[in-house]
């Protein structure tokens, strides 16, 4: 990143550096392309148009100073700059990089898949092309690509999902042609088998109240605020499908708040239903509660004027990290192994399949952006409905079969 300043003469009676008032030359210093720069100047006294150099010098990658030796206007020969002069024009990895997730954040993408693009593009990938010593997006060949993959340290199914990321960046800088082929198109994704979808049972939902309710408030105690809390949060997410970021946001205000760039409405309480809004897809859906969660969530007491489960200060990331290590101590005294808080949102939807619910309201219930996701994570409990029809449908025929024996050997049909 590039800063520019005012270096005062001894003339001006101005000291600091950030006055822009007088007629003092502007010079610039930082970093471009992870090379410092001390101090430069700009020959410019004017600041809207050093301003203007400074955003074309981060646009293209390099401090115009450095093309003259290899410039096609300095040279003799077309011969005679044919790798320097042509490769300083390209655009660099570190600028598609910036480009890429500005664009993004135009989008209006969630903090979170922002967060997760930034973990393999901007640290792993920029790391691994700067180890290499790769500068320009062009240097970039699918072999190189192959060898980054092959430095993940991932499960098959983790890996995938980056590679994804990796070809959708590549994508975007060959869709504004910087780039003639996407270098990751060429890497196949590893073999994997999805995990199947794994519902809390009857007898494991009766030991995780059982935990909440004993869940330490202090070192020799167990219950009071906290196990109250814990209880009433764990059964919102097991009836609302919710997951754990909108459920903290719970409210009984519906006025919309600011999440990132966009304003939504949180989820808020109308009624004996839940009003809920997914970031992902913006769907705004009720759902009705059970009266158990209503009397849990009576003896709460709000850590906020607005919110049950958040105090509304600090970052939503750290609260969710926070509740997450709470539900993972509370599976530990339960007893139950795997246990996460996605669990309660398969929960809710293999319990909606089985009592018939049809797939695209479940999809709505979820927040999912298609239902194609829906049936992706779901099929074989949509498998497990069609099997439990198929026997209700037996039983029903195997019942009228036995009325038409009996009737065709007495003539008459007898009450059961």
């Amino acid at each position: 990143m590039l800063t520019i300043y005012r270096r005062h003469l001894q003339s001006c009676q101005q000291t600091s550096v950030t006055y822009r008032r007088c007629k003092c030359p502007i010079h610039v210093r930082g970093t471009l392309n992870r090379q410092k720069i001390r101090r430069q100047s700009l020959d410019l006294i004017n600041w809207e148009k050093a301003q203007e150099k400074i955003r074309q010098w981060e646009a293209q990658g390099y401090i115009d100073r450095e093309l003259p030796p290899n410039s096609p206007a300095t040279s003799s020969s077309p011969a005679d700059y044919p790798t320097n002069a042509i490769a300083a024009q390209l655009p660099t990895i570190d600028y598609a990089v910036q480009r890429y997730f500005q664009d993004l954040v135009d989008r209006g993408l969630a903090y979170s898949t922002i967060r997760k693009d930034r973990i393999i593009i901007e640290r792993q990938l920029s790391a691994f092309c700067q180890s290499r010593g790769l500068r320009y997006l062009e240097e970039l060949e699918v072999g190189q690509i192959a060898d980054f993959r092959s430095s993940w340290k991932n499960s098959a199914n983790t890996g995938s999902k980056k590679l994804e990321r990796v070809r959708t960046f590549f994508r975007f800088c060959r869709s504004r042609k910087w780039i003639k082929e996407n270098p990751a198109e060429g890497i196949s994704g590893p073999k994997f088998r999805d995990r199947p979808t794994l519902p809390f049972s009857k007898d494991e939902l009766e030991n995780i109240l059982k935990a909440c309710d004993n869940f330490p408030s202090s070192p020799k105690s167990t219950g009071g605020k906290n196990a109250k809390r814990l209880r009433a949060f764990v059964l919102l997410l097991r009836y609302s499908g919710l997951r754990i970021g909108d459920a903290l946001r719970l409210t009984d205000d519906p006025v919309p708040i600011k999440a990132g760039s966009r304003l939504i409405v949180p989820p808020h309480i109308i009624g004996h239903r839940i009003f809920l809004y997914t970031q992902k897809t913006g769907t705004n859906v009720y759902v009705p509660m059970p009266p158990e969660f209503f009397e849990a969530l009576n003896e709460v007491e709000k850590l906020s004027q607005r919110y049950y489960f958040w105090s509304g200060n600090g970052k939503m990331e750290t609260r969710i990290g926070n509740f997450e290590r709470t539900l993972k101590s509370m599976f530990a005294k339960a007893g139950i192994a795997n246990g996460h808080a996605h669990r309660f949102r398969d929960t809710f939807a293999v319990e909606l399949l089985l009592k018939g619910v049809p797939m695209d309201m479940v999809s709505v219930l979820l927040g999912h952006s298609s239902i194609k996701i829906t049936e992706k994570h779901y099929a074989p409990w949509v498998k497990a409905r069609q099997e439990q029809l198929e026997q209700h449908v037996m039983k029903t025929w195997d019942s009228r079969k036995e009325k038409l024996v009996r009737f065709s050997r007495t003539g008459t049909t007898t009450k059961s």
